[in-house]
């Protein structure tokens, strides 16, 4: 059984809900904005409604591929110095 506030009707929660999902951006464009794009959208987001939550998530991922790729170069890296010691 869910919690309702005092005084509030099920319709009037049904609709708070449904609006919270209003404006969500696509999966596709949230995947093809940039990072500073992303910031710019969280901050005028309400904390803690399905908007503020995807688009966190979507940061969170974007900062998950930087440190991927930045790790894949440093393997990189790491593995072309020891082949060249293992060599000499």
């Amino acid at each position: 059984m869910a919690f309702k506030m005092a005084g509030e009707s099920d319709t009037e929660n049904n609709e708070a809900f449904v609006l919270g999902f209003h404006g969500i951006p696509e999966s596709g464009k949230l995947n093809v904005m940039s990072f500073a794009e992303l910031a710019l959208l969280l901050a005028v987001c309400e904390k803690d409604l399905p908007k503020f939550l995807v688009v966190e998530r979507e940061i969170k991922k974007h900062l998950v591929k930087d440190q991927v790729e930045i790790n894949r170069r440093n393997i990189w890296v790491d593995a072309s110095l020891l082949a060249c010691f293992t060599v000499a």
